[in-house]
């Protein structure tokens, strides 16, 4: 399955995507919690992709999951080893 994310880089410097830096996770109303796939997500996009600073772009983030799972919310990383950034639920 996939979730559709807008972006927006706040930083004043520009970059890459958080889905290429970032760990992103889909949590189920079961509490099973899933990595994004970042192979699948690379691939529905076109690869890598920069923006510029105060950018805002839309794309989708790609999970495996379970037949059944029920998406509750989508929690994202600053990177390997960091605390989260922030849970978001999924409508």
């Amino acid at each position: 399955m996939s979730v559709e994310v807008r972006e927006h880089d706040i930083s004043g410097r520009g970059g890459y995507l958080l889905t290429e830096n970032a760990r992103i996770w889909l949590c189920d109303e079961d509490g099973t919690w899933y990595e994004h796939d970042v192979r699948l997500t690379q691939a529905l996009n076109g690869g890598a992709i920069g923006i510029d600073a105060d950018a805002q772009f839309d794309h989708r983030v790609v999970f495996q999951v379970y037949e059944h799972a029920r998406p509750h919310l989508v929690r994202v990383g600053n990177g390997y080893g960091e605390p989260a950034a922030g849970d978001w639920k999924v409508d």
